[in-house]
């Protein structure tokens, strides 16, 4: 038996992965959408867990200095954006 993501879900998250690295400075609200996305599908993809946790621990540390603002935006660390490709 096995467990895979299906091409809907894939592609859903490639998309909002793909999103984030294209722009300079992004929301909170969107790296939280694709970090969301990953968590979801780690049952399917094997290895995600290694690929996310720099961009989920990013994401913590701005959304604390700016109170707990979704709308707040951050540009990425470059060790995010070499896990997210």
């Amino acid at each position: 038996m096995t467990i895979k993501l299906t091409r809907d879900k894939a592609t859903k998250l490639k998309q909002a992965v793909e999103g984030i690295l294209e722009k300079e400075e992004v929301s909170l609200h969107h790296v939280s959408k694709a970090v969301g996305l990953m968590v979801a599908s780690f049952p399917g993809m094997q290895y995600g867990q290694l690929f996310y946790r720099r961009c989920d621990n990013h994401k913590n540390k701005v959304l604390i200095d700016a109170a707990g603002n979704y709308s707040s935006k951050t540009s990425l660390p470059d060790d995010c954006k070499r896990g997210l490709r």
